[in-house]
């Protein structure tokens, strides 16, 4: 299987923090976007998507599935809402997966119109401990950008 992760308005350490809120820390991580890297039975590809303009960099290519992360920088914006919906209907992708973790600050009804389900984890009930780390994690981003 083949995919592309396109992280959303991030600087070159998103890949890091890909792997890191992922929990995958003995990963070799790729020296810069673009470049493949396989992970048992994926081949995997890192992009930065910048939402200020419309990239067809991957239109020619067939990938198994396609993660843009982290869709919370964009829910508020109708003209990046709307760019990732044409992007979407480019792409040979099979699938592509929106994902994000449950802010405060973040509501996904304004995506709603651009997917076709929204799978929703309840970690805060029915695993404590997962959720906390989530938590965390989202708290240390936080920090990191302010600075």
């Amino acid at each position: 299987m083949k995919g592309l992760i396109n992280l959303i308005h991030t600087t070159k350490d998103g890949m890091e923090n890909f792997y890191r809120w992922a929990e995958l820390y003995k990963v070799n991580v790729p020296k810069k976007y673009g470049q493949g890297m396989k992970l048992s039975n994926l081949i995997i590809y890192f992009d930065n998507l910048t939402t200020k303009s419309n990239s067809e960099k991957y239109d020619d290519y067939a990938f198994d599935f396609m993660i843009i992360w982290p869709i919370q920088s964009v829910t508020k914006n109708e003209k990046e809402i709307q760019m990732l919906k044409e992007m979407a209907q480019r792409q040979k992708t099979k699938k592509i997966i929106y994902l994000t973790i449950k802010e405060p600050c973040y509501n996904p009804d304004s995506l709603e119109s651009i997917v076709d389900r929204v799978i929703k984890l309840d970690c805060e009930n029915d695993d404590p401990k997962e959720y906390q780390r989530i938590l965390a994690a989202y708290e240390e981003d936080m920090k990191r950008r302010k600075y």
